[in-house]
């Protein structure tokens, strides 16, 4: 029976290993292959490659760390400084008190007369500088007026202690007024450039305070 081949070819390469290392030779081992280039991260995943999870937790931490890193523009604010000799901007300045520009621009009394009573004659003006006196009398002509049913001079004193009550000392003034043949007494808001109301004869019902 004949020997198989691929069996005697394994049977002649063990003889011949047997007669070398019986002669003390061995066979020259093939030189190993030289390592192959370290490869970076990138290079190692290759575009068809897809990153480990360590790997994908590295790039985005390192993503994260620069977008959380402002630029240099965005950390230090711009400072703004002031020229030597340059003045120093001024306050905004503030809005007037209403009430001191009411009186700023309030007209004389004698002038809302003349104005709001055309064709009178301002005989006398003075400023109301005793409120408590003027307060009295008013109050009496009031209830002397509710007595008699005298609707107008009701109305007249009402106006007259609302003003004392609410205008500074000094700004409500009296006046001795002609009016074609009558004498009037007048009463102003100098604050309002008003004419509050008039009565005669004028002797009674002006104060003279």
């Amino acid at each position: 029976m004949a020997e198989d081949p691929r069996e005697l070819a394994r049977r002649l390469a063990e003889e011949a290993k047997k007669r070398l290392r019986t002669n003390g030779a061995e066979p020259p081992a093939a030189p190993a292959p030289p390592p192959p280039p370290e490869r970076s991260l990138e290079e190692r995943a290759g575009p068809g490659r897809t990153k480990s999870a360590l790997e994908a937790l590295e790039s985005a931490r390192e993503a994260e760390r620069k977008r959380a890193t402002p630029p240099p523009s965005a950390m230090t604010p711009p400072t703004t400084q002031r020229r030597p000799g340059t003045p120093a901007p001024s306050p905004t300045p503030r809005a007037a008190d209403p009430a001191a520009r009411a009186s700023a621009y309030a007209q004389s009394p004698e002038r809302i007369v003349l104005e709001q009573l055309p064709g009178a004659r301002a005989d006398r003006i003075s400023p109301v500088t005793k409120p408590d006196v003027f307060r009295a009398l008013w109050r009496a002509h009031r209830a002397r007026a509710l007595h008699e049913g005298d609707g107008q001079l009701v109305a007249t004193a009402s106006v007259l202690l609302d003003a004392i009550d609410r205008l500074p000392t000094g700004r409500l003034h009296e006046a001795r007024v002609t009016l074609g043949t009558e004498v009037w007494a007048a009463w102003i808001d100098a604050d309002r450039s008003v004419l509050l109301g008039m009565a005669r004869p004028a002797d009674v019902y002006l104060s003279d305070s």
